[in-house]
């Protein structure tokens, strides 16, 4: 067949350049050291950009294991998130889509400090909360979170996860459990 450029000048139009907010590791580490933020707020920011899970997931995150394996919770034993759902407009529902719901292997160094941060509180609570026990807003993480951090939005996170964070961690295990595909020749 006969290959097809498309010419953007025959109507006029500006090819459109990747315009999705994101975030840099070197800018993430930056906001993370600001001490000037509470500790609450670069545990989130650390927590969502290391595992890339939405944010009504990771509000829906309670602490200690869920025997029913009904609630998402992290289990700081197996050192493990466990996604079943999702917080929208402050209530708890399914997650956005079925292969939503799994389980997020996290590094040591994120469960310590989630260890850390969670230490004193009883499980079945949320993790990230307000003091009346509600997940956070949106609209709070949002203004309150990551606009002092000059981060452009949550899912901003996600794609640093996606993108830079786990391909790396994703190939490690694959070749570690012997799941690679043997190279061609």
């Amino acid at each position: 067949m006969y290959s097809r450029e498309w010419n953007h000048r025959f109507i006029n139009l500006v090819p459109v350049k990747d315009q999705r907010p994101t975030i840099t590791r070197e800018a993430l580490q930056l906001a993370l050291k600001n001490k000037k933020i509470k500790v609450r707020d670069r545990v989130f920011v650390a927590t969502l950009a290391s595992t890339g899970l939405r944010l009504g997931e990771m509000l829906a995150v309670k602490i200690g294991s869920d025997p029913t394996d009904q609630e998402s919770c992290w289990d700081v034993e197996a050192q493990v998130i466990r996604i079943r759902k999702s917080v929208w407009r402050g209530k708890l529902q399914a997650p956005k889509t079925s292969s939503a719901v799994h389980d997020i292997d996290i590094s040591e160094p994120v469960n310590d400090m989630l260890q850390k941060f969670a230490d004193g509180r009883k499980p079945g609570v949320f993790l990230f909360a307000t003091k009346t026990g509600q997940p956070l807003s949106p609209k709070y993480i949002r203004t309150y979170i990551l606009e002092p951090l000059q981060i452009p939005g949550a899912h901003s996170l996600r794609r640093l996860s996606a993108c830079v964070i786990s391909p790396r961690s994703r190939l490690q295990r694959v070749h570690s459990q012997g799941m690679a595909r043997p190279q061609r020749r």
